[in-house]
């Protein structure tokens, strides 16, 4: 079994991946370095391990984002934790196509960023064939009520289940 390489946006790079998702995954990469340095250099990175959020209750939106780093073999990007945050809550799988339904889903919730607007034209020029699922992904962000601005560092051990209810955060999973 090939190990993938650590990629930003938890972008798993395998042998296997087509050139277009290669070239995408490549360019997320690139990019994310100047955009943590120009637009994340005042955000105040949480300092933690995935060992250390494996240790929250089983319940807990610490754990489950332990497990998530766990089962994709990653530890958090320092000033990205929110982006991990949405995979868990949102259910939305790892690879090329669902990191840019996962912007439609962000876009949907309120979020807005320079990268989110990178990543949404992407989507639309490269993966045209995915059109409909992002646009599913979009309105799956708007029936939940508004997530994206939360500092989830002071959430990590509430129930995920309570997240989930108060938020009305709908699944973004195929």
């Amino acid at each position: 079994m090939t190990k993938s390489i650590h990629l930003p946006f938890f972008i798993k790079s395998t042998p296997q991946m087509s050139l277009k998702d290669s070239f995408v995954a490549f360019m997320f990469k690139t990019l994310s370095r100047p955009y943590l340095r120009l637009f994340k250099a005042k955000k105040q990175a949480w300092n933690i391990k995935k060992a250390d959020l494996l240790l929250y209750p089983s319940n807990s939106l610490g754990f489950y984002i332990g497990s998530f780093l766990d089962t994709n073999g990653y530890e958090l990007e320092p000033k990205m934790e929110e982006h991990d945050v949405y995979h868990v809550l949102s259910e939305t799988p790892t690879r090329v196509v669902d990191e840019i339904r996962l912007q439609y889903y962000m876009l949907g919730n309120g979020k807005r960023s320079i990268f989110l607007y990178i990543v949404l034209i992407t989507g639309i020029v490269l993966y045209q064939s995915d059109f409909n699922t992002f646009i599913k992904s979009y309105k799956n962000g708007r029936a939940s009520k508004p997530f994206s601005h939360i500092d989830f560092y002071t959430f990590l051990k509430i129930p995920i289940d309570t997240l989930i209810s108060n938020y009305n955060i709908q699944s973004n999973s195929n």
